[in-house]
C-alpha cells in the first residue's frame, strides 16, 4: 500500500510525463534559430523569446512555476531532439552510450546550479551519441524534491548499473 506522499509523487511524475512529452514534440518543430535561442538561455538568468513561447503553452501554466528548472529541461530537449522514448530507460541509455561511472556519480550527486549544468551536459552527450532516452527521468531529476527526488536517482543508477 503507498503512502498519501508515495502517490503525491507518482501523480506528479505522471504529470511531468505528458509536459515532457508535450514540449519535446515542440521542440522537434521549432526553426533553428529558436532552437539557438533555447541553448544560448542556459547560461542567462532571464531567457530569451523562444523560452517564454513555449512555457506558456504548458497546460497548467503559471507564474509560480520554477522557471530556472524548465529553463534547463527546455535546452536538455533542444539536445535531445528526436532522441526522447519513454521505451529507454535514462540509465540505459547512460549506459549504452558509454557515459562514465564517475560522470554518473557527479550527476547523481548534484544539486542546484551544478544539477542544471549536469543535465545539460547528459543531454549534450547523448544527443552527440544519438542515443535514445526517457527525458521524463532526467526532467524529474530536476523537478521532483524529497524522497521522491531520491527515488528517480535511484531508478537512473539501478539501470545504469542493471546493465553491467
Amino acid at each position: 500500500m503507498q503512502t498519501s506522499e508515495e502517490v503525491a509523487v507518482e501523480d506528479t511524475i505522471s504529470s511531468h510525463k505528458s509536459r515532457i512529452g508535450h514540449l519535446a514534440t515542440l521542440i522537434k518543430h521549432l526553426p533553428p534559430g529558436d532552437v539557438a535561442d533555447l541553448r544560448r538561455s542556459a547560461d542567462v538568468e532571464m531567457p530569451g523569446p523562444s523560452f517564454w513561447k513555449i512555457f506558456i503553452t504548458l497546460p497548467d501554466y503559471d507564474q509560480k512555476q520554477r522557471v530556472e528548472e524548465w529553463q534547463t529541461i527546455l535546452v536538455a530537449l533542444t539536445y535531445m531532439k528526436d532522441l526522447h522514448t519513454p521505451a529507454v530507460s535514462l540509465g540505459n541509455a547512460l549506459f549504452l552510450a558509454g557515459y562514465s561511472e564517475a560522470r554518473l556519480t557527479k550527476l547523481l550527486n548534484a544539486k542546484d546550479k551544478t544539477l542544471r549544468s549536469e543535465i545539460t551536459t547528459v543531454a549534450r552527450f547523448l544527443g552527440s551519441k544519438g542515443q535514445l532516452a526517457d527525458l521524463n527521468q532526467l526532467a524529474n531529476l530536476i523537478l521532483i524534491t524529497g524522497d521522491g527526488n531520491q527515488k528517480v536517482r535511484r531508478s537512473i543508477a539501478k539501470d545504469f548499473y542493471f546493465n553491467q
